[in-house]
């Protein structure tokens, strides 16, 4: 697996508040299926209550959006990857994820960071009609030195990176044939 990280945004911890969870994914090994078609990828919708925040949590959005664009233009399962808003031509599909969980908690006294993010990917027609959906959770945990350190981000861009690469691969094997 290539070890490079798509990483568009990463974001950090705020001074007093717990860490938020970055939006690294790793790059995808290209998709056994191939659409020949377009995609259009919609705003992530998180909606954690954890993330009480609501510049924290549209900040998250945006660059897991952003994260998620440059991932499936990688899995080459699409001809193109476009976002949102913007004109959908009939046979083109409209990809909606939304998660919510998206944790990062980490546990000083232990020495583990644990990931926690539930996702779910709906599958849409020109028509906002939707054609597939998928959904999964994932919890891991990893050791770390209590800080959010380089080997903890690549750690969790490695989780978030399989459920995506599970929630997306369900759902275009979902698609209508």
């Amino acid at each position: 697996m290539r070890a490079r990280v798509v990483s568009l945004v990463v974001c950090t911890c705020l001074a007093g508040c717990a860490p938020l969870p970055g939006t690294d994914l790793e790059l995808p090994q290209p998709g056994s299926v191939r659409l020949w078609t377009v995609a259009w990828i919609a705003t992530v919708v998180i909606d954690d209550p954890e993330i009480g925040d609501a510049g924290d949590r549209a900040r998250l959005e945006e660059a897991l959006t952003l994260s998620l664009m440059g991932y499936i233009a990688e899995t080459r399962y699409f001809t193109r990857v476009n976002r949102l808003p913007g004109p959908v031509a009939p046979g083109e599909y409209v990809l909606r994820f939304s998660f919510t969980r998206y944790r990062v908690d980490v546990d000083a006294y232990a020495g583990a960071v644990t990931s926690d993010v539930s996702a779910e990917l709906v599958i849409e027609d020109s028509e906002r009609k939707a054609l597939s959906l998928a959904s999964e959770s994932r919890t891991d945990s990893y050791p770390s030195d209590g800080q959010m350190a380089e080997s903890t981000r690549q750690n969790a861009a490695r989780s978030r990176t399989a459920l995506v690469e599970a929630v997306l691969a369900a759902a275009v094997r979902g698609l209508p044939q």
